[in-house]
């Protein structure tokens, strides 16, 4: 399957014109993302509704479809955008979707403002099973301190001190022959 790279041209009126150029059968995932991380980055500067994260029009593939001319580019601009937090939470708010051209197209269902608050959610606690599960994996690696044992006092006896080596009687053991 051959996929196409689509490259940058700009124009002196910074207009992005967007051609089939390169086959990336060679490159390797990561090129091939940073190459569009630098096309979504001028799509979202040249189109409005991208860069305030408006909710987008029901369509808006095949709009920016027929800008990239490529599935791969269009699905990894629109993934990026509309996973983001802030696009997230404009589709919970409701109001108008907007096409590319920040022409209204109609307003966000309650479905999706629904899904969008469940996303959002899911998100949150993900988040903060994330931080409990690195305050444990702290608590875990710290090393506990042996507690200090008492200290012990010394006892005075008044006794008398007796040499104990010189008063055991020597005990001798005979051996017995046996037949």
């Amino acid at each position: 399957m051959k996929i196409y790279l689509a490259s940058i041209q700009k124009s002196q009126d910074k207009i992005i014109e967007l051609t089939d150029v390169k086959l990336m059968s060679k490159k390797t995932n990561r090129e091939i993302e940073a190459e569009f991380e630098v096309i979504r980055a001028d799509l979202i500067e040249k189109y409005e509704v991208l860069k305030t994260r408006k909710p987008l029009a029901i369509g808006a593939y095949g709009e920016l479809f027929a800008i990239t001319n490529n599935r791969r580019l269009t699905s990894f601009v629109l993934g990026k955008c509309t996973r983001n937090s802030r696009y997230l939470k404009a589709l919970a708010e409701g109001g108008m979707r907007f096409h590319l051209d920040g022409t209204e197209f109609g307003e966000v269902s309650k479905e999706h403002q629904e899904d969008a608050l469940k996303k959002i959610a899911d998100r949150a606690e993900k988040e903060i099973q994330k931080k409990e599960a690195k305050k444990a994996l702290k608590e875990a690696a710290k090393v506990p301190k042996t507690p200090k044992l008492p200290k012990t006092e010394k006892i005075k006896v008044n006794a008398p001190v007796v040499d104990v080596a010189k008063e055991v009687p020597k005990i001798i053991v005979k051996k017995r022959r046996t037949f």
